[in-house]
């Protein structure tokens, strides 16, 4: 059967019908073709560059000297094996996020592509046949339709006629999972060359699903690390390039599509590649490896270790000549080898961020005596002296900033012409984007911004020393317009001959929160002013707890970074610059829309609400957040009060946060996130709103939940929010209106921002980013829902009224089996923009 002449879309349709299309991990359909009784296994599959008559089973042979890793299947989420002698047929809806391709077209590393970014390692100039290496997994935050990989490439030719093999680990736009990919091209990624099997050019022999695969578990920061290995080596025989994994040969790409990789390859390569889309004009937050620069090192960077090539006589050589190659920003994304070592060989890190406010004033403030029309000054200065520091007085206020754009207050203290001009900076920055408070800032730089210094402690150089005040911390009160000024006093002065510079800071009378306070000692504690009453006191825990409260004992497991202060403390977050975290929610946001899967209880009299919250970390786009949490609400329109809590995925965070939310005039001018502004109390002496949940549910693997409550106390009249068994404090009872009694109403679900970038609907997911038709293991749920009543009982939340808004993208189910165990119980969530979802 010749079809030599038939367009590219067509042999999609014609190729063996073994072949297997990308698997996804819900609603997947698998079937095993039987390879010796196939027809197809002699018929011929015409290629651009010619044809394969037969299929071959196995290698010939392997380099000598590779390492046998034994495969565990437990590797791989959704591993599937058929019986021997086929291969896996995936039946996948066509619009799974996994078969989203890369867009754009992927490029030659060492060609300059202004939406590619690399950091990477390389060898060249030699004959080449093969490659192999240990890939440390990671699943890298991505946005805007972007995507962030970890791999090798097998390159030969230039131009037109460039080749590429490539296999690695990939994050996809969209997508949960870091999953284990292959890619070819012979035409410098034109009209040849796709993913795994989506196109005719790579043949699988393997009777185990691999390519595509959910690759799990994953490293995560300062835990356990996991790795995987992968090799390409050319068989002598027939001269294909067989793919192996850990100890299981997928299959091979035949050498007839590839014209210049036919007999050997001229280049190889190790690293990272991400797309920047530059969305909103400037460098994208998609991170590289695991998000971190490799100046941290082991555990806290992304690796690739084992470096090895194959030689002409078929040896495993380590790749000892390795050098940095195609470092594109280094300021966003960076390249590190360390010394060889016997267990590791030849290795390096790499990796990094992105956009982050050190790399952004690196690049665009190149400034003082160097013409930079996009920064504007208003400043004063003394020249032509002999100065030995600076000190002022800075009032402080919170300017508005638009478009990633930031407004500083600061002094500088210089020598030296531009190219090497020296500064010391100190003061106080907002930034839109990042969050809407002041900070306290330092920075620094040696070159004239060129390439030397960062904001805060970004980077080595400035040195803290002090335990009370931290640099990146918020600066509050702030002063307003005709009304009282807030001002902090800074200084920098040298000392004596050693050449050192240091930065004394001290607060006036306001807080800075940056560290643990006594309640016996800090009048900023005893005393807050609010805007509905005062609190004099502090009430350290609850008078009484609800009848039949569960005693859920806390571990300091469920959170990364847990901290716990001494006794009579609490722990205040140091955050760093570009935390997250301390983006402020609106949940009335103009532009935006908001998404709701929930349950309610109405028209009763309200003390508290409890309920089990399944954890997961959906992915998030375009500045949107998505939650998991109850309300507990009082009152109607600008009176409308809300206290909230439980889950949320903030834009560009990798983490799911515990947080505690509230308002009293219906998210206008009061309340906010957790401690970010007065109102709610914390007295736990333990680092617990805010903190990172850990470990988060998988789908179809273990699945993890954490208890919440809220209930009213008795004697004080404030709500008490508890995390297991753990009070973390209270909202007062005196902020609130409608809440100073009692709740009227109570909601528990899921809800989602929908900004509808690009004129369509979101693709940020709801709980586990699955419809609830899936159920446990798969879709997110609540379960044990209960109020609390005015005699302190807990009541099983019963006859509960749904809310979805818009059920093809986000649903709810009640499902009535397992009362008995799960009690009132409901599966939420979804994927958002689909076919359905527009």
């Amino acid at each position: 059967m010749d079809t030599s002449n038939r367009k590219k879309t067509k042999l999609g349709y014609s190729i063996f019908v073994f072949v297997a299309l990308y698997h996804m991990l819900s609603h997947v359909q698998v079937q095993g073709r039987s390879i010796s009784s196939d027809k197809s296994k002699t018929m011929e599959l015409a290629k651009h560059k010619g044809t394969i008559k037969t299929i071959q089973m196995k290698p010939s042979s392997y380099p000598k000297g590779m390492k046998v890793v034994n495969f565990d299947p437990n590797l791989l989420q959704g591993y599937i094996k058929c019986p021997e002698g086929t291969v896996p047929i995936d039946r996948s809806p066509i619009n799974n996020f996994t078969l989203a391709k890369f867009p754009p077209g992927k490029y030659e590393p060492q060609e300059d592509r202004s939406n590619h970014e690399y950091a990477t390692v390389i060898v060249s100039n030699g004959n080449y046949f093969g490659a192999s290496a240990w890939l440390n997994v990671w699943h890298p935050a991505t946005f805007n339709g972007e995507i962030s990989i970890s791999q090798f490439w097998i390159v030969s030719g230039h131009g037109n006629e460039f080749n590429s093999i490539e296999a690695g680990w990939i994050s996809n736009p969209g997508d949960t999972k870091t999953r284990l990919f292959s890619y070819w091209t012979s035409d410098n990624y034109q009209s040849t060359g796709c993913y795994d099997l989506r196109c005719p050019g790579f043949v699988q022999t393997s009777n185990q699903r691999l390519l595509g695969a959910g690759i799990s578990p994953i490293s995560t920061y300062g835990g356990k690390q996991f790795d995987i290995f992968l090799t390409v080596h050319k068989d002598k025989q027939s001269g294909n390039w067989w793919l192996r994994f850990h100890d299981i040969d997928i299959g091979y790409w035949p050498s007839s599509i590839l014209s210049r990789l036919s007999d050997r390859a001229a280049v190889i390569s190790w690293g990272g590649e991400i797309v920047n889309s530059k969305a909103g004009g400037r460098h994208t937050t998609t991170e590289m490896g695991n998000g971190h620069f490799p100046n941290e090192g082991f555990r806290f960077a992304a690796y690739i270790r084992n470096v090895a090539f194959v030689d002409e006589s078929g040896a495993a050589i380590d790749a000892d000549g390795i050098e940095p190659y195609a470092v594109t920003r280094p300021e966003c994304y960076d390249v590190k080898i360390p010394t060889k070592n016997k267990d590791w060989g030849k290795h390096f890190y790499f990796g990094g961020p992105g956009w982050s406010i050190s790399s952004h004033k690196t690049v665009e403030l190149a400034k003082y005596k160097r013409a930079v029309k996009t920064i504007q000054y208003a400043q004063v200065s003394v020249i032509n002296g002999n100065y030995f520091g600076a000190s002022a007085r800075l009032n402080v206020w919170n300017p508005a900033t638009f478009n990633n754009e930031f407004s500083l207050a600061q002094f500088w203290v210089l020598a030296g012409p531009s190219d090497e001009l020296n500064t010391l900076e100190a003061g106080w920055i907002t930034q839109s984007g990042y969050w809407t408070d002041t900070r306290l800032f330092t920075y620094w730089t040696s070159d004239g911004y060129h390439n030397t210094g960062c904001y805060n402690v970004n980077c080595p150089g400035f040195v803290q020393i002090s335990n009370k005040i931290v640099v990146g911390s918020l600066i509050r009160p702030v002063s307003t317009y005709t009304g009282k000024q807030h001002e902090i006093f800074l200084t920098i002065f040298k000392i004596g001959t050693l050449g050192e510079r240091i930065s004394g800071l001290v607060a006036l009378d306001f807080l800075i929160n940056v560290h643990a306070r006594s309640f016996s000692s800090d009048k900023n504690v005893e005393y807050l002013a609010k805007h509905k009453g005062t609190i004099k006191t502090i009430q350290m825990k609850p008078s009484y707890y609800p009848k039949g409260m569960k005693l859920e004992k806390i571990e300091a497991e469920p959170f990364q970074g847990f901290i716990e202060c001494p006794e009579g403390t609490v722990p205040i977050v140091r955050a760093q610059i570009n935390n997250s975290t301390r983006r402020k929610y609106l949940p009335e946001a103009v532009g935006y829309n908001h998404e709701y899967a929930q349950v309610s209880v109405v028209d009763g009299n309200y003390f508290g609400a409890t309920a089990r919250i399944n954890a997961w970390h959906p992915s998030t786009f375009n500045g949107e957040i998505s939650i998991a949490q109850f309300w507990i609400l009082s009152g109607l329109g600008n009176d409308r009060n809300s206290m909230e809590a439980g889950w949320i995925v903030h834009p560009d965070d990798t983490q799911t946060r515990l947080f505690a939310y509230w308002t009293s005039d219906n998210y206008q001018k009061t309340g906010c996130y957790n401690l970010e502004c007065p109102g709610f109390v914390a007295t736990a002496n333990q680092w617990l709103l805010g903190a990172r949940l850990d470990p988060i549910s998988t789908y179809a693997d273990k699945q993890f939940e954490f208890y919440l409550s809220v209930h009213k106390d008795k004697q004080s009249g404030n709500w008490w929010l508890r995390f297991q068994d753990k009070d973390i404090g209270y909202w007062p009872g005196s902020i609130f209106t409608g809440l100073s009694d009692r709740a009227e109403l109570i909601n528990w679900g899921g809800e989602i921002l929908n900004s509808k970038s690009g004129g369509r609907h979101t693709s940020t997911q709801m709980g586990s980013g699955h419809f609830p038709s899936e159920g446990f293991g798969k879709a997110a749920f609540f379960r044990k829902l209960a109020s609390f009543d005015e005699s302190g009982a807990e009541i099983n939340a019963e006859n509960v009224q749904t809310y979805v808004t818009r059920p093809e993208c986000y649903d709810l189910e009640l499902p009535n089996k397992n009362k008995d165990v799960w009690g009132t119980h409901f599966y939420f969530g979804g994927p958002g923009f689909s076919d359905k979802c527009k």
